[in-house]
C-alpha cells in the first residue's frame, strides 16, 4: 500500500491529485476526526501532506492538522500559491514542482506561526490568505 498521502478537504481535490499520480485522501470537510485518523494509521500511512484550500476553512483545516497529526505521522504542507483557491486549480507542471518542494511541518514552528498570524488577523479584523 501507500505510505505517503496528501490530505485534502474535497473529493474533487483528491481525484485531481490521483490523476497527477499523487496519492491522496479526502476528509469531506475542513477537519479530521478520530475515526479518519485511525483509518490512516490502520492503512499503514507514515507520511501526510496537508493540501488545504486557500480560504478561511482551509486555514482552519491546516491548524487542526498541525495540532493532531505531527504526533502520529511525518507531516508536510503543500504551499498552494495565493492565486489558486484549490489544489485542483494548480496546473499540472506547477503541482508536481510544489509536491517536490513541499515544506516539512514542524509542530512547534507551526503553532508559533499560527499564534502570530491569528493575533495579526484579529488585530486587522479580517482574513487574508497566507501564501
Amino acid at each position: 500500500g501507500y505510505k505517503d498521502v496528501a490530505i485534502v478537504e474535497s473529493g474533487i481535490d483528491c481525484m485531481y491529485l490521483w490523476s497527477n499520480e499523487i496519492p491522496a485522501v479526502a476528509m469531506g470537510h475542513a477537519g479530521i476526526n478520530k475515526n479518519q485518523i485511525q483509518l490512516l494509521l490502520n492503512a499503514g500511512i507514515e507520511t501526510v501532506t496537508f493540501a488545504s484550500d486557500n480560504d478561511e476553512a482551509g486555514e482552519r483545516f491546516r491548524v487542526e492538522m498541525r495540532k493532531k497529526l505531527p504526533k502520529l505521522f511525518t507531516c508536510y504542507e503543500l504551499e498552494i500559491p495565493y492565486m489558486y483557491k484549490d489544489v485542483n486549480d494548480i496546473p499540472q507542471r506547477e503541482l508536481k514542482q510544489l509536491q517536490e518542494n513541499r515544506r516539512y511541518s514542524d509542530i512547534s514552528l507551526s503553532i508559533r506561526l499560527w499564534l502570530t498570524i491569528t493575533v495579526f488577523f484579529r488585530l486587522c479584523n479580517k482574513y487574508i490568505p497566507i501564501i
